[in-house]
């Protein structure tokens, strides 16, 4: 069961959109695939039609280690009007209250595995593992990085966004200096893309920094945030849609790297 980080210190650059759209690529493609709300806002939740609450939050789960959290784990294939490769798409939901007071309660006890601890329970429920992190430091950012085998970091083409990825990408340095097995970072996906002047700044900027960058990205389209209106990624509400085509390129980039680094 292979899990995937997906992150940035910078709110408003497409982070959750990313992760439930690469998840319901990958699911057509016929894996199994599990995305973990770990975000305050539900965003993830909300994009499979799962009404937040504390019942099925993985906040509970981080506040009662005794429950059982295959109980909180929900089948949302249904989402998927065909399904022709078997794949299945389960959700971990969120809820802001429990997980608030989960944050808090992890903070003050430096409980950093509690994620870790909850996904090992799970184990082979499915093939890949998507975490929607929180777009800040803290103890729940912490939680997902050191839950996961490899991290992703969404920028737009914009320098203001430039920070949030960078950022991201030094926590997991600092976190892998401490850790016995290290993450792998596999690289920054530019979101919402169109040429421009600034993204060709961006683009240097990451050139400067070594960072590496998707070769495929996310054009800006209406259509991807309409999808939330639906309670539908737009790979499954919009299928014929340049950006689903984009989204389903990028998830097969994202297996390529993710198998090259664990083969290495």
């Amino acid at each position: 069961m292979r899990k995937l980080a997906v992150g940035t210190l910078k709110g408003g650059t497409g982070k959750t959109t990313t992760t439930v759209n690469i998840g319901a690529a990958l699911a057509l493609a016929g894996y199994r695939v599990m995305t973990v709300d770990l975000d305050l806002q539900a965003d993830s939740t909300v994009y499979h039609k799962v009404t937040p609450s504390r019942e099925h939050s993985i906040g509970t789960l981080l506040l009662d280690p005794d429950i059982d959290p295959l109980t909180h784990v929900l089948d949302v294939s249904h989402l998927m009007d065909e399904n022709p490769n078997g794949g299945k798409l389960l959700l971990l939901p969120a809820e802001m209250s429990s997980l608030e007071e989960a944050s808090f309660k992890m903070q003050r006890t430096a409980n950093l595995m509690a994620l870790s601890r909850i996904l090992a329970k799970l184990e082979g429920i499915a093939d890949y593992v998507i975490i929607d992190n929180k777009p800040e430091l803290g103890i729940l950012h912490q939680n997902a990085i050191l839950a996961a085998d490899d991290a992703i970091a969404i920028m737009q083409p914009e320098m203001m966004t430039t920070r949030g990825g960078l950022s991201f990408e030094v926590s997991l340095r600092e976190i892998n200096a401490n850790r016995v097995t290290p993450i792998n970072f596999l690289g920054v996906i530019i979101n919402k893309d169109e040429e421009t002047e600034e993204a060709g700044w961006v683009d240097e900027v990451l050139a400067q920094q070594n960072v590496p960058v998707f070769k495929t990205t996310v054009p800006k389209s209406r259509l991807i945030s309409k999808a939330y209106s639906y309670g539908r990624p737009a790979v499954l509400q919009f299928p014929s849609s340049p950006a689903a085509a984009n989204y389903v390129e990028l998830a097969l980039e994202i297996l390529s790297r993710s198998n090259a680094m664990a083969v290495a």
